[in-house]
């Protein structure tokens, strides 16, 4: 029996030395003042604390529904004149704050004036629409979720919010460049240029053909180049979007940043930050976009001012339709059939040396390089990034597939750690009160038992503690009230064992008998009872969202550091105490 006693010691001792280094571990992690720091004590994984405790930042994103509308299957095709003048006529209301105002099926119906259903094919409602809506929400989310776990963002929370979609980035951590990651569409095209920086007069022409844009357009006095100011670009964008001519249909606007091939633009203040030069691109030549690309991975470029280029390869599976424009370079090798993205590239390439092609992405153009070669083995680079970090976002976004859905920035709520150091401070006080009540509690009331329950109750707080810091969990506010709730199960344990104890001492047992026998038939009304809460928690955690995953966590750690504590280590107390004594009777 004394060495089954030490055995368990043993355990016990091993657990709490563990379990306090790691505690230790986040202390020294947050006695640091620069939080952004890596002075661990040996592992990286900490106990964050969720954007109410610690202040961090929310993005709220809407979904931009007139894009998504345009080219929906459930509109009818004969309506879509009508569907484009009602959001024509949204644009113009709020033309001068484009980039703040929300169309959402609110809208819709208003400029509308007549119900959904009557954009849409027989049988279609606006339920069915918005059903539609809310998957392609979900598949943003997890876009957004994987793009923001490559990056590295700590304990984020992604969720859909009715018909938005609410990121929350806890801490200072870095969302300089976190909001193109989180808005950016992904849309990745290759294509052949037409008018670049050369052609500006065919610019200039294409553009003035459509007053529209014509009247958002500026021309550099003297050189005869158009652009876009800053003010003027996303108004262009919006009106380029309901254009549908056939023009339109073979040929596209792509936008240069004079930063990246005409920097002395910016320095002579010919152009501003911000401001976007005009090229026209081939629409359906080489007919290659980011769907095409297997993966992309960043690498350094070798040279001595330390730039980074994107490497891309290309799919190898055949599932491109040539369009028309492309057949041509098919021709005797069967062009109807389905091609590769690496034979496209290929044939392309190959066809049509020291010509340019631009890698756009979102109709920004990234790169704009002269072939050199035929490329045979699917590859392509995305040369020019100043950081590392420009070309990361851009990797990720392309390894982590596009929006079903375009989204934009609702707003951005960015609290400070002030209102999270208040919750702090009143959490942990209302943690210590009511420790204190329940070990005051059982020491009056169960005497020398309650001093064994409450040391084991310490002992379940630090294993615990430690526990939520090897998860790298998130704690919350409501992970606080979790926390303090599963210390009040953990009394109840002890509670229960302590009646069966008292019950069988009245039946005339020893005392010896009586823990045996109390331990043994308390044993499973409190594995049922724990159970049943764990369940509870585990379903918590899987179909909750931020706050309520916190709670679920901390509830289903702490049912079962209070099931360690309360059967295990208070049993080990009073075998310790008592076999060797043979007590005649307990303090209970």
């Amino acid at each position: 029996m004394r060495k089954n006693i030490l055995n368990r010691w043993i355990i016990i001792a091993i657990t709490i030395i563990f379990a306090i280094l790691l505690i230790i571990n986040d202390l020294k992690f947050y006695s640091n003042k620069d939080t952004s720091s890596t002075d661990f004590l040996f592992d990286s994984k900490i106990i964050n604390l969720g954007l109410d405790l610690r202040g961090g930042t929310e993005y709220l994103l809407s979904p931009k529904i007139d894009r998504w509308l345009l080219s929906h299957k459930d509109i009818d095709p004969d309506k879509k004149d009508i569907l484009k003048k009602s959001i024509e006529s949204f644009k113009k209301k709020h033309e001068d704050n484009l980039e703040n105002s929300i169309f959402d099926f609110d809208s819709l119906k208003k400029y509308l004036q007549s119900p959904i259903e009557t954009l849409l094919i027989d049988g279609k409602t606006e339920d069915d629409l918005r059903l539609d809506l809310k998957a392609s929400l979900e598949n943003n989310k997890n876009v957004i979720q994987s793009r923001i776990d490559d990056k590295g963002v700590v304990e984020p929370s992604v969720r859909v919010v009715g018909e938005r979609i609410s990121v929350e980035i806890p801490g200072k951590q870095t969302t300089k460049e976190l909001e193109d990651l989180i808005t950016s569409s992904a849309l990745l095209e290759f294509s052949a240029l037409k008018y670049g920086i050369e052609s500006q007069k065919e610019v200039e022409k294409w553009v003035k053909k459509y007053p529209d844009l014509k009247i958002l357009a500026t021309e550099i006095p003297d050189i005869g180049w158009v652009y876009l100011k800053k003010e003027n670009v996303i108004k262009f964008k919006e009106r380029v979007l309901l254009k549908e001519t056939a023009w339109f249909k073979n040929h596209k606007f792509a936008y240069l940043n004079p930063e990246l091939y005409l920097p002395q633009l910016l320095d002579n203040n010919i152009l501003k930050d911000g401001d976007r030069l005009i090229c026209v691109l081939h629409k359906n030549i080489p007919s290659l976009k980011g769907e095409h690309v297997l993966d992309a991975t960043v690498q350094s470029d070798g040279t001595l001012d330390n730039s980074y280029k994107i490497a891309l390869n290309l799919r190898n599976d055949k599932t491109i339709e040539l369009p028309d424009q492309m057949r041509k370079y098919f021709q005797g090798n069967e062009p109807n059939e389905k091609k590769s993205a690496t034979e496209v590239w290929s044939e392309y390439t190959g066809r049509n040396l020291s010509k340019v092609v631009a890698i756009t992405l979102d109709d920004e153009i990234l790169t704009a390089p002269t072939i050199q070669a035929r490329i045979d083995e699917g590859r392509s680079i995305i040369s020019g990034f100043e950081n590392y970090s420009k070309a990361e976002n851009i990797t990720i976004t392309l390894n982590n597939s596009k929006f079903e859905v375009p989204l934009q920035k609702e707003y951005e709520y960015k609290s400070g750690p002030e209102l999270g150091a208040e919750m702090i401070y009143l959490g942990s006080l209302a943690f210590i009160v009511g420790i204190l009540c329940i070990i005051i509690f059982m020491m009056i009331y169960y005497r020398k038992s309650g001093i064994i329950a409450s040391t084991a109750l310490i002992i379940n707080v630090i294993i615990m503690t430690a526990v939520l810091s090897f998860l790298g969990a998130t704690l919350t506010l409501p992970g606080i009230a979790g926390f303090i709730l599963t210390i009040g199960i953990a009394v109840d344990a002890n509670v229960i064992i302590f009646e069966r104890i008292k019950e069988e001492i009245r039946k005339g047992n020893p005392p010896l008998s009586a823990i045996e026998l109390g331990y043994d038939r308390a044993f499973i009304t409190i594995l049922d009872a724990n159970i049943t809460t764990l369940l509870t928690a585990i379903i918590l955690f899987l179909l909750g969202t931020g706050p309520i995953k916190g709670f679920a966590i901390t509830l289903g750690c702490g049912i079962l550091a209070s099931m360690f504590t309360a059967i295990y280590v208070t049993r080990t107390i009073y075998e310790s105490l008592y076999y060797s004594k043979s007590p005649k009777e307990l303090s209970i």
